[in-house]
């Protein structure tokens, strides 16, 4: 049985992040994304470095994807973070398909930790959170994945 992966590239524009999934080694999506053959999002905001990349349950990657993408989004601004089903370059596009939650934020502006949503998979979705935390050198994971694990 092959597992997919998630991962979240670091970008150069300072607190920008991609997060992806897929089915091959980490180091072939990485030189992908590092020769341009990543996102539109990676492309226009530099590769900087793969953060990290985790093996899940088949049949979980895709929501953990978004729930990740999001929980980003409600950390550093819609703005700052494209990945799995939020991966539109025009805002007028992109604002159609966020969450209720970030919807009536402007692209910088960060949820309060109370308005955060709460994933259908908060145990694997607090590990990835907690590695991103942990890789990325970020303090303060709590805040990131309080409503998480709550």
């Amino acid at each position: 049985m092959t597992y997919p992966r998630i991962y979240v590239c670091e970008l150069c524009t300072p607190n920008h992040f991609y997060i992806g999934c897929t089915m091959r080694l980490p180091h072939l999506r990485e030189n992908e994304h590092r020769e341009g053959w990543g996102s539109q999002f990676t492309r226009k905001h530099g590769f900087k470095r793969m953060l990290f990349s985790q093996l899940v349950k088949p049949g979980t990657a895709r929501l953990l994807e978004d729930d990740l993408t999001v929980a980003l989004m409600a950390r550093f601004g819609w703005g700052a973070c494209r990945g799995g089903n939020f991966v539109a370059q025009k805002e007028h596009v992109l604002r159609r398909w966020l969450p209720p939650c970030l919807k009536h934020l402007d692209p910088t502006d960060v949820l309060p930790l109370h308005e955060r949503p709460v994933s259908k998979l908060p145990a694997q979705l607090g590990a990835l959170v907690d590695r991103f935390e942990m890789l990325s050198g970020f303090e303060n994971a709590n805040e990131l994945n309080a409503n998480v694990l709550a």
